[in-house]
């Protein structure tokens, strides 16, 4: 075996010719929930683990809530959605006045309807696109 090790994959180049290196954030960082030991890694970016990295979520802090689109995230399923009442209830309480969670989460009924809904349209479009190829032959 040689002194020198070779790589088989090709290490990224950025738009001046210049090697991309992997950004790194310390080595011997720990988790910032209390009483966690979990070393984190170099190039990990948060400061929490990831057992405890929803803990970090605060869906209250619109910082944290909102995309640079405009969206917002809802605190239990994470997904994008526009802030309106459509969406996510009224909240007096908040910042922005509506609920943390979308309306989805708070209820199940309504999103197991829009899942149905939404395995319905895959399957329309999977079969549509099964019958081109078909035809297509």
């Amino acid at each position: 075996m040689s002194a020198t090790a070779t790589r088989d994959y090709e290490q990224p180049i950025d738009a001046a010719g210049e090697y991309v290196t992997q950004r790194t954030y310390g080595t011997g960082r720990v988790c910032a929930h209390d009483g966690c030991t979990t070393v984190l890694s170099k190039y990990h970016e948060g400061e929490f683990c990831y057992a405890h990295a929803d803990d970090a979520f605060d869906p209250r802090t619109l910082a944290m809530a909102y995309t640079k689109e405009g969206n917002r995230a809802c605190a239990t399923c994470r997904r994008l959605y526009a802030p309106n009442l459509r969406n996510f209830y009224s909240d007096p309480k908040s910042k922005d006045g509506l609920s943390a969670e979308c309306v989805a989460c708070l209820n199940p009924d309504r999103h197991r309807r829009e899942r149905a809904t939404q395995k319905r349209a895959r399957c329309r479009y999977e079969a549509r696109k099964r019958n081109t190829k078909e035809a297509a032959l």
